[in-house]
């Protein structure tokens, strides 16, 4: 596995190619396949640092194919893309074992950004520190980096549509991802949520 590898599993040949080239500027490894089943097996047979997957293609069970990649032990990153932003969506990507999600269409630096913000964020975990999230929040380090920038944005006092526009997302996946913020801190409200982040954060 080289230091940024991806796999790309989108049925869309463009969106393969346009992924490909942007990665791949970027000194990334890329492999792309168009169906579920060819990623697990490329993923199986080299796992790459990060899987960037369409979770609403047509003819295959990209949810299956997700948690299938968990079960047989991928420990690393997995993002999911949508056409489709409900909030059952983002809720089934993230059930099934992805990390994050980015909702379709959008432009490509945004998948980018997404993936190399979930590596540097694994990393920085494996090591044990926090060097890449620079965060000084206590619990950090079992909040994603997406989780983590996102409750910056709170702290900064940003509505969840500021907060969406300024990392490119949905405002429904940013309050997704603000509940499970709140329920890994044991949060009962937003309000509840800032007290305990600004009461221990001279203690980090």
């Amino acid at each position: 596995m080289t230091s940024r590898d991806l796999c790309i599993g989108d049925p869309d040949p463009r969106m393969r190619s346009a992924l490909g080239i942007l990665f791949g500027h970027h000194g990334w490894s890329v492999r792309a396949v168009e169906n579920g089943e060819a990623l697990l097996a490329a993923v199986l047979e080299r796992p790459p640092s990060c899987v960037l997957i369409d979770i609403h293609a047509p003819a295959w069970n990209c949810l299956n194919v997700v948690a299938g990649l968990r079960a047989q032990g991928y420990s690393h990153p997995i993002v999911a893309m949508s056409n489709l932003c409900e909030a059952a969506i983002i809720v089934a990507a993230i059930k099934h074992g992805a990390d994050d999600f980015v909702p379709k269409p959008c432009r490509p630096e945004a998948l980018y950004d997404a993936a190399a913000r979930a590596v540097e964020d694994w990393r920085a975990k494996q090591l044990g520190r926090d060097g890449a999230l620079g965060s000084r929040f206590v619990g950090h380090a079992i909040l994603t980096a997406r989780e983590t920038d996102i409750l910056r944005g709170i702290a900064a006092g940003a509505t969840a549509r500021e907060a969406a526009v300024t990392l490119d997302l949905s405002p429904r996946t940013v309050e997704f991802h603000r509940a499970r913020i709140m329920q890994k801190f044991g949060a009962k409200n937003a309000a509840d949520l800032m007290r305990i982040v600004l009461r221990t954060a001279g203690n980090c």
